[in-house]
């Protein structure tokens, strides 16, 4: 029995830090955006302007959104139970999806052509480019 309850133990003290460091990416969103400000040596006012568009954007397709993750919920639902008609579901997900990536690229070009400065743009085109070549 003592075997047993050390061999607990030591699993357990070795999982830990595993699940702690799965949680470390919780609000890795807000993490990257403020990674993006400080390379681009964004002002406060910059800052404010971004978070203000993010903010009404978010808000702006807060309805697409649930729409989306009620959608996807209901794909799930189907595929579980091995419904045919979860194909048709998968199409309008899809439908939705790019939706959301459009308005996510639409928010991103809002703050690029009205809130970055020329020099900044320059350094995003030049990251943006930099992706595009190691994509390929």
């Amino acid at each position: 029995m003592k075997k047993f309850i050390t061999a607990v133990v030591v699993v357990a003290a070795m999982t830990t830090p595993v699940a702690f460091a799965h949680n470390q990416n919780y609000g890795h969103r807000h993490h990257s955006m403020a990674k993006f400000a400080e390379k681009l040596g964004l002002t406060d006012a910059q800052k404010q302007q971004v978070k203000d568009i993010r903010q009404a954007d978010r808000q702006a397709n807060q309805a697409l959104f649930e729409q989306f993750r009620a959608k996807r919920q209901e794909l799930r639902t189907l595929r579980q139970n091995n419904d045919p008609n979860a194909e048709n579901v998968k199409t309008e997900v899809k439908a939705l999806h790019q939706q959301l990536r459009a308005a996510h690229k639409a928010t991103f070009e809002k703050i690029y052509n009205t809130v970055l400065t020329a020099d900044q743009r320059a350094q995003v085109d030049a990251w943006r480019a930099k992706r595009q070549s190691a994509k390929q």
